[in-house]
């Protein structure tokens, strides 16, 4: 991608075609519809799953790790208390 290219689009001289849309999203590990601003309707942007999206998008690449290894932390402890359940429930 050239720089006049990007030049016009932050001038809204040209668009994207799909194809580049998709170059970049990957670049910026993020959504197409993020990536453009898009936000269904339906979703309150005060929920809890938007407003982790936000804060996930804004770690660096190391923080996202570190948040990744939390949540799977988190179910795993989950998963393991509810095997303990099942067990006092079954004895």
């Amino acid at each position: 991608m050239t720089q006049q290219m990007i030049s016009s689009y932050e001038k809204d001289i040209s668009s994207p075609n799909i194809e580049t849309l998709v170059k970049i999203a990957d670049y910026f590990e993020i959504s197409i519809d993020r990536l453009v601003g898009h936000m269904i309707k339906s979703e309150n942007p005060e929920s809890p799953k938007v407003q982790f999206d936000h804060l996930f998008d804004s770690f660096s690449a190391q923080d996202k790790e570190r948040c990744l290894l939390i949540l799977k932390t988190l179910l795993l402890e989950r998963e393991m208390s509810n095997e303990k359940t099942l067990l006092k429930k079954t004895n």
